[in-house]
């Protein structure tokens, strides 16, 4: 997943993507594309490659589409993807899997193969589509679910938008390959940031529900700030802000950076609330709402990097 106006992409700039192959002077057919249904190939979600198959492929508006069908994942992870983010099986692209998967710890226990892995690790900035943990067989003592409980619960889809995906691409490549740090304390914090959505929010119901939609994605940011959305490299300035302040409040030091990668966690960490369908239902409205009027506010609230110096990357090693 989840990122990403545009910011310039990692996939879309990556020598292994294949272009499609328009016929002179006519229009594109899905003949002429390069996958086809059936085919086994790798896709971007966030900056990692899974393993997945192609189910079925189209052409809007000039460009190829892909309806892709993800490893181990349930059907309901299927999406439409732009070419850009379809790699061919190929040894070196196998090598450019396990190359991003060591930038987020090296810790992933899928297989060999690149399925994609069914546990979000800890330790990651960025994240894979979360699969529903499930409690094993037969764990039905008070105030765990059993099995078929967890798995009758309604499903939490947060669709992120290809223009935050493509921003969370190139916030990945910024820092794991370009070896820079977003600014801290950002310019506009996450605090300002969502007193501006409540403020502009138009509509009666987003307003009714909205200030505790946004206290709990408070609550979630500060709780997983450390342990879920931060890269590798990241770890020795969030150790030096912590020198700082031992309790700061992340929320008024990060901005919108930092956030969205909350986003691609939030369908994991939802999974586990008590909600009700009808509550998850306006919750998701809510955070979608945010999302496009994220999108919407073009660059105004995200951050600058700055390159690390010689004796930081010495330390983040």
């Amino acid at each position: 997943t989840h990122t990403h106006t545009h910011t310039r992409t990692y996939h879309a700039r990556s020598s292994t993507a294949r272009s499609p192959v328009f016929p002179r002077g006519g229009v594109m057919s899905t003949k002429n594309l390069p996958f086809s249904a059936g085919d086994r190939v790798l896709c971007f979600h966030g900056p990692q490659l899974y393993e997945a198959r192609v189910e079925d492929n189209k052409v809007v508006q000039g460009s190829p589409e892909y309806l892709i069908h993800y490893a181990g994942w349930k059907k309901s992870w299927d999406e439409w993807v732009p070419e850009s983010r379809v790699l061919k099986w190929s040894d070196a692209n196998l090598a450019k899997q396990k190359e991003l998967d060591a930038y987020h710890g090296g810790k992933k226990k899928g297989k060999k193969t690149g399925k994609a892995t069914k546990r979000a690790s800890k330790s990651d900035g960025e994240v894979e589509p979360p699969a529903s943990k499930r409690p094993r067989a037969g764990r039905s003592k008070a105030g765990v679910q059993s099995e078929t409980e967890f798995s009758n619960r309604p499903e939490v889809k947060v669709a992120v938008p290809d223009e935050i995906k493509h921003r969370l691409i190139a916030d990945w490549e910024n820092v794991t390959k370009n070896k820079k740090l977003l600014k801290l304390p950002a310019k506009i914090t996450v605090d300002t940031l969502l007193k501006d959505y409540l403020a502009q929010a138009k509509s009666a119901k987003v307003n009714q529900i909205g200030k505790e939609v946004v206290a709990g994605l408070k609550l979630y940011f500060e709780q997983a700030f450390g342990t879920l959305l931060l890269y590798k490299f990241e770890r020795p300035q969030y150790e030096e802000l912590l020198a700082e302040n031992s309790e700061p409040s992340w929320c008024s030091v990060c901005g919108a950076d930092h956030l969205i990668r909350l986003f691609v966690k939030l369908p994991m960490l939802l999974a586990h609330t008590t909600l009700d369908e009808k509550s998850l239902h306006q919750l998701v409205a809510v955070l979608q709402d945010f999302l496009k009027f994220l999108v919407k506010s073009g660059n105004k609230y995200f951050g600058d990097y700055q390159a690390a110096s010689a004796e930081y990357i010495a330390k983040a090693k």
